[in-house]
C-alpha cells in the first residue's frame, strides 16, 4: 500500500534511526540525581522542543501522548481554576480528544459551550466574543486542523483573551514542521504537543505550561504535573525530532508544496471539491463521481482517512461541523504527505484513484 497518512502518525526520521538504540538502552532512573547522562538527554530535549516556538525549557512537561497532554491540560486547568469560573468554550471541529475532554467536565458540574464554525472551518471571532462570560476560564483551540489542514489565526483570540482575561489551550500537535508558532507574539497558557506527528517515536507527548499557570494533576505522585519515571529514551529521540523539524523546515515546506501540486495536476480532471487549501501537507477532497465502494477501494490500496484516524470509520464530526451535505462527506479523503512522500508515489496513488473512480474508462468511451 501506498502511505498517504502523515497527520496520523509519522515514520521515525532517518536521522534518529542510529540514536534508537543508543537512547533506549542506557539504564538508568532520572529520577536520581546520579544519573547526570540522562538528565543530560531530558534537559536538552526540552531546549529542542521549546526553541520551535520560543518557549522557556523549564515550562515543558512530558506525558504518554498527545491525547494524555489534551486531557491534563483542559481536566487539569478546569479543576485547578474552578473557583475562578467553571466556563469553558472550544468547537466543533476540534480533535476528539478535546472534545471527549469538554465532556468530561460536564459531567463534573462545569458548564461547556462548543461553538461553530464558518463554512471554512474558521473561527467566527464575533460569535466567540459573545459566548464570553465574566466566569470563562479557558478557551480551547488547534492550531491545525488535523483533518482539513486549515490553519486558525491566533491574533484575534489573542486580543480577545488580552480583553477578558480567560486562558487559552492550544493543540499544537499537528503544527510543528507544517506551520511556526512563537509564543512571544502570541502568549498562550497551555500548549499540546506530539512527537509521532513529527518524525519522533511514538508514545510520547509534551505539554507547555506557561510560567504563573497550573493544573491539577491527573496521575498522582510526587510531581506537581506528571509523576511517574521519565521514558528518557523516548524524551531524547522526541528532541531530535522536533531539532531536525526546526533545522529542515523550509526545505521540507518546498518538498511537500511540489509533492501537493504534483497530486493535484494528476488529478486536475477528476470532479472533486478541496476542502481547504490551508496547510500543504493535508488534502482533504470530495471525489464527486466516487462511489461508496470506490472510497473503500481508494483506501484498500493507499493509507488515508476520511474521519481522524483516532475514530476510523466514522462520519467525519470536522466536515459535518463545517455544514458540508452527507453525501459529500461520504465521497471525502483525507490525504496527507511526509518528507519521504515521493513522486512516484503521488503518481502511483492518482493511478489507482483514476482507475478507480472509472475516469480512464470513461475517457474512451467518448
Amino acid at each position: 500500500m501506498i502511505y498517504l497518512d502523515y497527520a496520523a502518525s509519522t515514520p521515525i526520521h532517518p536521522e534518529l534511526k542510529p540514536l534508537v538504540l543508543d537512547y533506549m538502552t542506557i539504564t538508568g532512573n532520572s529520577q536520581s540525581k546520579q544519573m547526570h547522562e540522562l538528565h543530560t538527554i531530558i534537559n536538552q530535549a526540552k531546549c529542542h522542543i521549546t526553541s520551535y516556538f520560543h518557549g522557556d525549557p523549564n515550562r515543558i512537561f512530558f506525558t504518554s501522548g498527545a491525547t494524555e497532554s489534551i486531557s491534563t491540560a483542559i481536566i487539569g486547568a478546569a479543576q485547578f481554576y474552578q473557583k475562578s469560573g467553571k466556563h469553558l468554550i472550544t468547537f466543533k471541529t476540534e480533535h476528539n480528544a478535546t472534545l471527549a475532554a469538554f465532556s468530561y467536565l460536564k459531567t463534573q458540574g462545569f458548564d461547556i459551550t462548543i461553538l461553530p464554525v464558518n463554512p471554512d472551518g474558521s473561527i467566527d471571532i464575533k460569535l466567540l466574543e459573545e459566548s464570553i462570560r465574566t466566569d470563562t476560564i479557558l478557551i480551547s483551540i488547534n492550531h491545525i486542523c488535523n483533518e482539513t489542514g486549515h490553519i486558525h489565526n491566533l491574533e484575534p483570540m489573542i486580543n480577545l483573551k488580552e480583553k477578558y482575561g480567560f486562558m487559552i489551550h492550544l493543540d499544537a500537535c499537528q503544527t510543528i514542521g507544517k506551520s511556526s508558532l512563537n509564543i512571544n507574539n502570541h502568549p498562550i497558557d497551555f500548549i499540546s504537543l506530539s512527537s509521532h506527528k513529527c518524525y519522533g517515536p511514538q508514545g510520547i507527548g509534551g505539554l507547555y505550561i506557561a510560567e504563573n499557570r497550573h493544573i491539577t494533576p491527573l496521575i498522582h505522585g510526587s510531581h506537581p504535573v506528571r509523576s511517574g519515571t521519565l521514558p528518557h529514551g523516548l524524551i531524547g529521540l522526541m528532541g531530535e525530532a522536533y531539532r531536525i523539524a526546526s533545522r529542515d523546515y523550509k526545505a521540507n515546506i518546498s518538498h511537500i508544496k511540489k509533492i501537493r501540486q504534483r497530486f493535484l495536476d494528476n488529478l486536475c480532471d477528476v470532479k472533486k471539491i478541496i476542502h481547504t487549501n490551508d496547510t500543504p501537507h493535508i488534502i482533504n477532497m470530495a471525489f464527486l463521481e466516487a462511489s461508496s465502494e470506490d472510497i473503500a477501494k481508494i483506501r484498500q490500496a493507499i493509507y488515508s482517512q476520511i474521519s481522524s484516524a483516532c475514530h476510523e470509520g466514522s462520519i467525519s464530526h470536522v466536515l459535518k461541523a463545517r455544514n458540508i451535505p452527507l453525501n459529500i462527506i461520504k465521497q471525502s479523503i483525507r490525504f496527507s504527505f511526509g518528507i519521504s512522500t515521493s513522486f512516484e508515489d503521488v503518481d502511483n496513488a492518482c493511478q489507482i484513484i483514476l482507475e478507480t473512480i472509472s475516469l480512464k474508462r470513461l475517457r474512451a468511451a467518448e
